[in-house]
């Protein structure tokens, strides 16, 4: 049995009585060497395909072997200190920049931002229904999509130049307006336009980047919704580390304590329930299918934070032949139902 240390001069190998064996010595600037140390160096690849039957040890297990190994590579200790002190700096920096570059943040930081923007567009398109809800009523009361009434209202102006609605804009009972009043509420029309294709740009943007950090994930949940598991969660490891009952539950924490406490019955599912499995299943059964798919969002997390392998056609397999097997109980209760009636 060999042991490899990982130290910040290079990498050791020592026998069973802790003697050295070996030393790569790092090459390179101080950038270098800390980013060697991080990752799996060239030195390091080297001395695993040389010594195969190998353990890593770390700074406690050698540390009173730690003048001998200085005397090894014929360092000072002192020198080795200093050393030290200034490869400390430059991973500390290494390490702050690595968080502030990491996947979870920018993923973190998009969902973040599309809630806010959601928020922003509920409030002013609120705004603008009834604000231009004076000048044109009949509009606001018939046409039922908020992204309608914006494309309407910034391409048109006023009701006088409405081409759809044209009987409608005739007769309306509504206000009229004069070009100062229309110019706000067109300009209000504009921003909102905008904000929708900003909306777009993101919600593509959390898409790719899901795709590619949590492809498993990505597939089982829709990437919004993974990218807003990932979110709740605090990131993807904290995530996969996560038990299947704690996830079927995330977002419905409000109705979880509400049953801890005794005022509430236990809360099926939390933010799950975007999911198109949840929401399309009737309400008796959304509680088993969000437990399903639960499941197999725990196993995508892991896969995607401690391994490189795609496995979630095998696992949406298994979640679809799990769905099928509560609509056949569905079906088998509701002839039951029926023939109780019969009697």
């Amino acid at each position: 049995m060999y042991f490899i240390y990982k130290n910040p001069l290079g990498i050791f190998v020592l026998d069973e009585d802790g003697n050295v064996l070996e030393f790569k010595r790092f090459k390179g600037s101080i950038e270098d060497v800390v980013k060697k140390f991080k990752e799996k160096s060239e030195e390091e690849k080297e001395i695993i395909k040389k010594y195969k039957n190998y353990k890593y040890i770390y700074d406690r297990e050698v540390l009173e072997k730690l003048d001998d190994l200085l005397k090894y590579v014929k360092i000072d200790k002192r020198e080795y200190y200093d050393y030290l002190h200034r490869f400390s700096i430059e991973l500390a920096k290494y390490e702050l920049k690595e968080s502030f570059s990491n996947q979870d943040n920018l993923i973190i930081q998009a969902v973040e931002s599309l809630e806010d923007v959601d928020q922003v567009i509920n409030i002013l398109i609120a705004r603008l229904k009834e604000f231009y809800g004076l000048h044109f009523p009949e509009l606001i009361k018939i046409v039922r999509n908020n992204r309608k009434i914006v494309e309407l209202v910034s391409k048109y102006k006023s009701r006088e130049n409405f081409k759809e609605y044209k009987n409608l804009a005739k007769e309306s009972a509504g206000a009229d307006f004069d070009e100062r009043d229309l110019n706000v509420v067109h300009r209000l029309s504009k921003i909102l336009e905008q904000l929708y294709r900003y909306r777009e740009t993101l919600e593509s943007y959390i898409k790719e980047r899901m795709r590619e950090y949590a492809p498993n994930l990505s597939e089982i949940a829709g990437p919004l919704l993974g990218a807003k598991l990932l979110s709740m969660a605090g990131g993807l490891k904290k995530l996969a580390t996560l038990p299947a009952s704690t996830i079927q539950v995330i977002g419905a924490e409000k109705a979880l304590f509400k049953h801890l406490s005794g005022k509430a019955t236990p809360p099926k599912h939390g933010i799950l329930f975007q999911h198109y499995l949840v929401r399309n299943f009737p309400k008796k059964y959304r509680g088993k299918i969000a437990r399903s798919l639960a499941a197999k969002i725990a196993i995508a997390a892991k896969l995607d934070a401690f391994s490189n392998r795609y496995y979630a056609d095998k696992l949406k397999r298994d979640l679809m032949k799990r769905v099928d097997e509560i609509k056949k109980e569905m079906k088998t209760r509701k002839k039951k139902i029926i023939e109780r009636k019969k009697r």
